[in-house]
């Protein structure tokens, strides 16, 4: 379109010359009949589809109802988007998330459900397939990883779903936890507690993941993790350490005091009140 005059003032606009002025007033329309047809193809909205599969592996038909909801559907919408639903013998499932215009829903297996673009204008692949899992009662689609990175499954929410075991997960987050953690949230983190629940056997390792967190920022998912521990097991003596601390970076001091208390005494108990931190001591004097 050559040079871009569209945002003018009246004083800039007066110095065009005419051509420039014509220039103008065509990037000013073509605009707007992009704008138009956007708004137009996100108001567009299809009749609800319905399949029969064999949605959660379970030999039984299930009912998966699908269309788009847009803002023709409800005005307050920012763009619209795929509604499923999944209804089996068991329980029913809703999504509200994958934004494709022109959905195919169809089975791929036993448990797996495709998700298709009939045009192909919003997949960048020919499809996506969810399988259902039941550990975590969900259909997951597994995302490929680097070495560095975190694995994960999506599902058809759009929502991360952990897909390292926890050794893998202490790794990567040792190496790299400056990086990773922005993207671990405390939906993720329930995942692994599901998947891998807090024994003396994982304690430590979670302890570790939690440490990391804090030190990356993530103070609100450290706390997460740190209180999960020691509702079981409240004398682990480091974890009232590093939960104090998380506490402390949030400005809650009124927590971060009470568990540093609770270091305090239990180190005591052990002998071993020469090894508490300095920085401690000066905030209980203080406090």
């Amino acid at each position: 379109m050559g040079k871009k005059y569209v945002d003018l003032t009246d004083e800039e606009y007066k110095d065009l010359t005419d051509i420039d002025r014509s220039q103008n007033r065509v990037e000013v329309v073509m605009i707007k009949i992009i704008y138009v047809y956007i708004l137009m193809i996100m108001s567009l909205s299809i009749e609800a589809k319905e399949v029969l599969i064999d949605a959660n592996g379970n030999n039984n038909k299930d009912l998966v109802i699908y269309n788009i909801i847009s803002m023709k559907d409800n005005p307050d919408l920012d763009e619209p988007y795929l509604q499923i639903k999944i209804k089996t013998n068991t329980k029913d499932y809703l999504y509200n998330g994958i934004w494709i215009q022109y959905p195919i829903i169809q089975s791929c297996g036993k448990g797996c459900i495709e998700l298709k673009d009939e045009r192909g204008e919003y997949l960048l692949v020919n499809s996506l397939k969810y399988t259902y899992h039941k550990l975590y009662d969900d259909w997951l689609h597994r995302i490929k990883c680097n070495n560095n990175q975190l694995c994960y499954f999506e599902n058809l929410n759009n929502m991360i779903i952990p897909n390292d075991t926890l050794i893998e997960f202490e790794k990567k987050l040792s190496l790299n936890y400056t990086n990773l953690a922005m993207n671990i949230t405390i939906k993720y983190l329930s995942y692994y507690l599901k998947q891998k629940p807090i024994t003396k056997q994982t304690l430590t390792k979670y302890n570790n993941i939690a440490y990391y967190l804090q030190k990356a920022g993530a103070n609100k998912e450290a706390i997460f993790i740190l209180e999960k521990i020691l509702s079981k097991y409240p004398n682990r003596t480091v974890v009232h350490y590093n939960i104090a601390d998380a506490y402390w970076d949030t400005n809650d001091k009124e927590k971060a005091i009470k568990h540093y208390k609770i270091y305090v005494k239990q180190m005591k108990q052990k002998g071993k009140q020469k090894k508490i931190p300095n920085k401690i001591i000066i905030k209980l004097q203080m406090n």
